[in-house]
């Protein structure tokens, strides 16, 4: 996979952000200026899937003037979870959280080990560590970026949740329709896809659209702290 630069942006060969400004190329979901989708909306929008590039229409206007705002897009690799757990297993990297939880709730799966009583008031609530999905993914990543020295704004955490087709799906996200400027080198980008491959989640970089974030700005709100 090869990459351009475009106004200090790496794209793809194919850029990702479509020469078009025609809204009729955009489905009429995303053409709507509407602060709050349906939760039928929601899963249309979801039913999609990711788009191969994104149309202009759909980038932020930094204009003086008050405009709508698009939904927040993010540009990445759909995860493949369970890979990156399997990985996380093998190589000592899985992280345990810890909750203070009733001690009413605590079930027999949970081992002694990892119960703890609350120094307060340990006849009523305890300390239970357990086993963290969405930290240890993050870590996984987190190690890869600091090893191949990648830096980009927002790199530190890439990990977003965007609408898919099955609902809603975790992205490695290089970067959004509203922080272009702040995307990582292109031959970190040729690194991160030999990662991806390892991980099963090759193939074509895809726009997502955020789950918090799909819904169109009105002119009078902020922009998206991404």
């Amino acid at each position: 996979m090869s990459y351009t630069i475009e106004n200090g942006i790496p794209f793809r060969t194919t850029d990702p952000i479509d020469s078009s400004d025609l809204e009729r190329e955009v489905h009429p979901l995303l053409q709507k200026r509407r602060v709050r989708y349906t939760s039928a909306e929601r899963e249309e929008l979801g039913q999609l899937g990711p788009l191969e590039s994104l149309p202009r229409c759909l980038l932020p206007q930094d204009t003086r003037r008050p405009v709508w705002q698009p939904p927040v897009f993010y540009y990445g690799w759909e995860l493949n979870e369970e890979k990156i757990l399997e990985f996380a297993k093998e190589n000592g990297m899985e992280v345990r959280a810890q909750e203070m939880w009733l001690k009413s709730e605590v079930t027999e799966d949970i081992p002694p080990e990892d119960i703890t009583p609350h120094e307060r008031h340990p006849e009523d609530w305890v300390y239970v560590r357990y086993f963290n999905r969405n930290r240890t993914i993050i870590k996984v990543f987190i190690a890869y970026m600091q090893e191949l020295d990648i830096r980009g704004r927002g790199i530190g955490w890439p990990i977003r949740v965007a609408l898919s087709p099955k609902g809603t799906t975790r992205v490695f996200a290089f970067y959004s329709n509203y922080t272009t400027d702040g995307a990582p080198k292109s031959r970190y980008l040729d690194m991160l896809s030999w990662v991806m491959d390892e991980f099963g989640m090759g193939g074509e970089l895809k726009w997502w659209l955020s789950s918090s974030d799909c819904d169109w700005r009105s002119p009078d709100s902020r922009w998206p702290d991404l």
